[in-house]
Order: structure tokens, then sequence, then C-alpha cells
């Protein structure tokens, strides 16, 4: 049996948390929220670079992907994946997993470096339509204020009243969680949801 593997989308904003999203009753367009300058910017400078697809810049053209849009980037997934010889399941907050066809692959499964590496290939060659809608989908959600690392670090720890911290550079706060685990350790597996009150869903302990 070809053993499971989940192809989560790059982390193209180095971005971790991941909150989920209701969708909107049958019929109503969803609203634009208010969307920070930060985001604005990433989003412009990702359509300079001339690399988003057509379907990308589209669903980016307001600076927000709704759900009917994110759920319609993805609808050609299983179809790609299936032609090139694998079984994609998409997940409901983000990503998919993916086993090896055994027909396609005479029985072979993902512990095959051949099949694994073809899985690989066709994960790339899948995802480049929309690894941006994606990305932006659900980190738009799960940090709204656009904090990089160290913002959401800051808002971290005052959020859970601690003064570890408290006035610190930048160039400080990366000395200081290098320097010691123990430095703000409440707050480095996730800072983003901890900040907003969400349970952390792990990522990195330092950022860059």
């Amino acid at each position: 049996m070809s053993r499971p593997r989940t192809a989560l989308a790059s982390a193209l904003l180095a971005l971790v948390a991941v909150a989920g999203c209701s969708t909107p009753p049958s019929g109503l367009a969803e609203e634009v929220p208010e969307i920070a300058d930060a985001w604005r910017a990433r989003v412009d400078q990702n359509v300079a670079s001339g690399q988003l697809s057509e379907l990308e810049q589209d669903a980016l053209a307001d600076y927000w992907v709704t759900d009917e849009e994110y759920a319609r980037a993805r609808e050609s997934l299983p179809v790609c994946m299936a032609e090139r010889g694998f079984t994609a399941v998409l997940q409901p907050q983000g990503g998919f997993s993916t086993t090896a066809d055994p027909e396609y692959w005479d029985g072979r499964d993902l512990n095959d470096p051949e099949v694994d590496a073809a899985s690989s290939r066709a994960v790339n060659e899948c995802q480049a339509g929309f690894a941006w809608i994606e990305a932006y989908y659900w980190d738009m959600r799960s940090n709204p204020q656009a904090w990089d690392f160290w913002e959401a670090l800051v808002a971290c720890a005052q959020r859970l009243g601690l003064t570890e911290g408290a006035g610190m550079s930048t160039e400080e706060l990366k000395v200081a969680t290098l320097e010691s685990e123990e430095f703000l350790a409440e707050c480095r597996s996730d800072p983003w949801s901890l900040a907003q009150g969400r349970e952390p869903v792990g990522g990195p302990d330092v950022g860059d």
C-alpha cells in the first residue's frame, strides 16, 4: 500500500500559522476585509515579478483570495495528479495527501525512489499555477496584520503579559533567541496564533 504523503503549499511567505475559515452562505459574495498595507505591498511585489499565473493574478486583483477562488483554484489538482499516476485527496485546511496509483506504477509506492521523485515533480507541476493562491489564502487569514516573526513574537509576549523582550529591537531579539532556548519559549513555536488568542499550530523556533 502506498504510504501517504502530505503535500503542503510552499512556505512562500515564511509564515506558519494556519487558521480555519468558514464558507460564506451559498449565493452570497464574500466580503473583502480591510487588507493590511504590508499585504498589499507583498501582492504588488509578486505581481510585478511576472511569475504569477493568470489564475493567481485574477484571484489577487483585489488583494484577497475568497473561499470560492481558493476552491476553484484547487479543482484541477486531483486531475493533474491522476494524469501523472497519483491519487491526491484535498485536505480541508490546505494541502493534500498523495498516494501512488498501484496500476500506474506496477504495484510500487512512494517508498520506491523513482516513484517518490516522480511524486515530487508532479506536486511541483500541479501546484505551479496556484501556489500563491494557497499561500495567501491561509496566511492572510492566520496573520491579518502581516506581522513578521519578530513582530508576532513581541505581540505574543504582550498578550501573555510577559516582560521578556519589552523594548528590544529586532536584532536584540534575534540574539536573545539564539543565546537562550528559554527566551520567550512560550511564544516561539507559533507567535502568530498565540498573539491572537488561538491555539499554536507549531512552527520554527526562530525566524529569519
